[in-house]
């Protein structure tokens, strides 16, 4: 970029304001460079996790999977489809134990999956971890950064603090592309509104965690573009619009190697997102998708599992637990099955797992933020601030008349979001919590 500048800089200084302007977005661009690098060096230099596994190649993974799958037995593969750690009728799981959980399998040295939200971080849900993690900018401040290398560093930092905490399952990145201008998660998608600028994202943000040895999760699958009426709204959207719009931002993923795809609680026509047929063969089939499909919390439903689905979670709603699953043909269930092993193995999850709830209690309580991670969520934060000018006073605001400004409404005297209180509809517009 540098010599770029130098072989123009005779020419630019005749050619005005306008082409100085470039040089200093070159300029830019290359102090940028060098501050990744920067980043990098010191991340790197207060990390306290162990190396991580190196990924191995999806066909290497589901070998191995094939492997596993002939010494198991029916109801050890049950086990990975369906999650455990909630009472029957309950919405958190049980104390110290992850928001989705799957056991492990001692005999053959298959981990259980320790799951927690998410792309902001590791949720704190017990009240006792709070202040333990760091706290990230939003997916939607990280697309506003238009930055594809920050988002790398940011989901690699991520990546370290779930693999501190004991977690091996990141319930992320979330990525749909944003339809509804009020929708209520707007604020973790990273697509924006740009299925180009999500697909460069999402990569970034996959293969980051990834590299840290803990899985990544792409949601939510698909055209799930509100929080009102969620669960009774209906998406129909044409192939064109599916292909072009809100399916590239899934795809990339897919593209990167995610270890799996959270399917929504919106209907795809009259089918539940989870039991679309059509659309899960859409991901699986047409983009190829190699991991395993799990339901969002309660999303599934009696259609899910013949229909595509491969995993049910938390695994307290009768579903797709042993009594329904032994209805299943063989086939069937292994396919399933051997999904989520080829996903665990991929990932080198079987070497890299730290711990199995109830034993995790140390981990969740440990704390996992530093002042590198401190210093990158505040330089992710500052990068994702859009500066607007206001030329030709198109605003009424002129310089050094201004005295106070008035916030006005709700949001201005409403508490931050606490991710430990189940309350999602409460607290400030600056802050969101869930996944």
């Amino acid at each position: 970029a540098l010599r770029v500048v130098a072989a123009l800089m005779p020419r630019l200084r005749r050619g005005g304001a306008a082409k100085r302007r470039f040089v200093a977005a070159v300029l830019v661009l290359s102090v940028s460079g060098l501050e990744h690098a920067e980043i990098n060096e010191w991340l790197e230099a207060g990390r306290r996790s162990s190396p991580t596994q190196e990924l191995i190649s999806w066909e290497d993974a589901y070998a191995r999977a094939e492997d596993l799958l002939s010494k198991m037995t029916r109801r050890e593969q049950y086990a990975l489809l369906n999650g455990i750690g909630y009472n029957s009728s309950s919405m958190t799981p049980n104390k110290w134990w992850y928001i989705g959980n799957t056991p492990p399998i001692p005999r053959l040295g298959i981990p259980s999956l320790n799951m927690q939200d998410s792309a902001g971080g590791f949720r704190p849900l017990w009240e006792e971890t709070v202040g333990t993690v760091t706290c990230w900018p939003s997916m939607l401040a990280l697309a506003a950064s238009w930055d594809a290398e920050l988002v790398h560093q940011v989901a690699k930092a991520i990546g370290d603090e779930f693999s501190g905490k004991g977690g091996n399952v990141v319930l992320g990145p979330s990525v749909n592309v944003h339809r509804v201008a009020r929708g209520g998660r707007n604020f973790e998608y990273i697509s924006g509104e740009d299925p180009h600028l999500g697909s460069r994202l999402v990569k970034a943000w996959v293969t980051g965690v990834q590299a840290r040895g803990v899985a990544a999760v792409a949601k939510h699958w698909v055209f799930n573009e509100q929080e009102t009426n969620r669960h009774e709204e209906h998406s129909y959207v044409d192939e064109a619009t599916s292909w072009q719009l809100y399916y590239p931002p899934f795809a990339a993923a897919v593209n990167a190697g995610v270890a799996g795809v959270m399917c929504s609680y919106n209907k795809i026509g009259s089918w539940a997102s989870c039991s679309n047929a059509d659309r899960l063969l859409d991901l699986k089939s047409t983009m190829g998708f190699r991991g395993f499909v799990q339901s969002d919390w309660w999303a599934a439903d009696n259609f899910s599992f013949s229909h595509g689905l491969d995993q049910d979670m938390p695994g307290n709603d009768g579903n797709m637990d042993e009594e329904e699953l032994v209805y299943e043909d063989d086939e069937t269930v292994a396919e399933a099955a051997k999904r989520v092993l080829a996903s665990i193995t991929h990932l080198g999850l079987e070497k890299s797992t730290k711990c199995s709830p109830p034993d995790c209690t140390d981990f969740l309580l440990a704390d996992v933020t530093s002042s590198a991670h401190t210093r990158l969520a505040e330089l992710a934060a500052t990068e994702s601030i859009v500066l607007l000018k206001n030329e030709d006073q198109v605003l009424p605001l002129i310089g050094g008349s201004i005295g106070t400004i008035a916030v006005i409404g709700s949001a201005a005297v409403a508490a931050p979001f606490d991710s430990t209180t189940g309350k999602w509809n409460q607290g400030d517009y600056y802050s969101g919590g869930g996944s």
